[in-house]
């Protein structure tokens, strides 16, 4: 986990070194420099200079000389119909395209385009301060090209991908500070190669994704993505850092998608009003699940259903430190078919059913974690060899429910639930030492309802609630060693109605 945000921590850096390098270079190598100007009244016979610019950034690219330490292609406002290939770049510094005033000139693909900018074989390119719209795809990053800076940009309605960093080969590029969103564009940006910096974007209103991630090794830092229709991030790639991202939207299905993949950290990012899942864990059961991945200290809220969903083969993954909350949130954490994954020391509240619920979900831990408000606390069904350590749960209506064989709930405190601890059903389940009352005499401390057999309830503090322990149509269970007292009804309650 820290080498990987640290990586993330290096690529922040070296993207403020490079910007440092640049204003120093072009304030003290002015004689290595050279500049020309692209200008729509402007002929491609010229010699390119401010009084005599060319007519398309095309032709400025193509004479750029080598051995200069900044090349600078400037480009008046206006509108441009024209592909840009920048390929095998000539200069051992940098090339840069950008705009000559506050007004930005606009690429414009509506003739057709199949991209706007294309970077091929080609290092220390900087794209800045255009408008690019209407291609097929706006800027495409291909084959060896590394170390380019795409910045201050607006990308949009361009039909298949905003920015595209296609070849695998094409890495640690800087993608930031730009806005890149719909309507129909398909995707905002899509990575398919490593070591990319993804930062302060705008990605908004695309079709499908805000950011598709298909390599591993990139970090994604402080974008804002909102309503996009189906993901605002899809991972489907392994050691990714999605780090201090505000998600959200209407018509956004998911604010993060991780498609069987693993060791990806989610941290610190706000997620939230998305209208399905705030961060879900998708794999395929019976092929491939989504494995140790790391969810920790988001803010996730007010998604339609729920807040963390772990969904078809979920195997050792940890959810730590989160704040997950409703309102209109029906689940805060759920998890199905799969194992050993570790909930602990989240802050989960107020959702409109359930904090926690685990259906078939084995040997996994939920512990430390703060949950309260809620229809059920924290559900087990169809699972087993659960624990449940050291929670504090309460204002539930239930604070912990079993209905599964062979969990173990030990040393929580769950205090003015409606039931401290609910079995319904189930076999072999451990409850003990837990701290289980109420503050206005009201509430079941234990309740065994019609059918939890061969149960094992020792060593717990009950007390203050209406019903110390109650048990209805359930056998051979061993209650021994409790501490029951001042409720108000029974200290214990055996029922033997079917």
């Amino acid at each position: 986990m820290v080498n990987n945000i640290k990586k993330g921590k290096i690529h922040y850096l070296k993207c403020s070194v490079l910007i440092i390098l640049l204003l120093l270079t072009s304030i003290t190598c002015n004689i290595f420099a050279a500049a020309y100007y692209v200008s729509t009244s402007g002929d491609d016979l010229n010699n390119g200079s401010f009084t005599n610019p060319f007519a398309t950034i095309q032709h400025a690219v193509d004479i750029m000389s080598p051995g200069v330490t900044i090349a600078s292609c400037y480009v008046s406002p206006g509108t441009y119909e024209e592909q840009v290939v920048i390929s095998s770049n000539k200069n051992p510094g940098y090339m840069v395209i950008t705009k000559l005033s506050n007004t930005a000139p606009i690429l414009n693909g509506s003739f057709s385009s199949n991209f706007a900018i294309k970077i091929t074989n080609a290092s220390r390119i900087i794209i800045s301060g255009l408008e690019i719209a209407y291609y097929s795809n706006g800027i495409i990053i291909e084959s060896n090209s590394i170390n380019n800076i795409i910045s201050e940009n607006s990308i949009y309605s361009n039909k298949n991908i905003g920015v595209w960093i296609k070849a695998s080969s094409a890495k640690s590029n800087n993608i930031f500070n730009n806005n890149i969103y719909g309507p129909n564009q398909n995707i905002g940006l899509y990575i398919n190669s490593e070591n990319n910096l993804i930062r302060s974007n705008y990605i908004f209103y695309n079709i499908t994704n805000g950011i598709s991630i298909r390599a591993r090794f990139n970090d994604v830092i402080k974008n804002t993505i909102y309503s996009n229709n189906t993901n605002g991030i899809y991972i489907n790639a392994h050691y990714n850092n999605i780090l201090t991202n505000r998600i959200y939207g209407e018509n956004q299905d998911n604010g993060i998608c991780i498609y069987v993949s693993d060791h990806n950290i989610i941290s610190s990012n706000n997620i939230f009003k998305n209208e399905e899942t705030g961060i879900l864990l998708q794999g395929v059961n019976g092929w491939k699940g989504t494995v140790e991945n790391i969810i920790s200290r988001n803010n996730i809220y007010s998604n339609n259903l729920h807040g963390i969903y772990l969904n078809e083969l979920p195997w050792h993954n940890q959810i730590l430190n989160n704040n997950i909350w409703g309102k209109n949130q029906d689940f805060g954490i759920r998890g199905y078919i799969g194992s050993r994954n570790v909930i602990r020391s989240n802050h989960i509240h107020n959702n409109e059913i359930y904090g926690v619920y685990f259906l078939w979900i084995f040997e996994s831990t939920n512990s430390f974690n703060y949950v309260h408000n809620q229809n059920i606390g924290i559900r087990i069904s169809g699972g087993d060899g659960n624990i449940c350590i050291k929670n504090e749960c309460f204002s539930n209506g239930a604070g912990i429910a079993v209905n599964d064989t062979d969990n173990s709930i030990i040393d929580n405190i769950l205090w003015n639930n409606g039931s401290g601890i609910a079995l319904g059903g189930g076999e072999e389940n451990i409850i003990k030492y837990n701290q289980i009352y109420s503050l206005y005499g009201q509430g079941i401390g234990i309740n065994l309802n019609i059918g939890p057999d061969n149960n094992i309830i020792v060593s717990n503090q009950i007390y203050n609630l209406n019903t110390g322990i109650r048990i209805v149509a359930a056998d051979k269970n061993k209650v021994y060693f409790n501490n029951i007292y001042n409720n108000q009804s029974y200290g214990i309650h055996l029922d033997f109605r079917a």
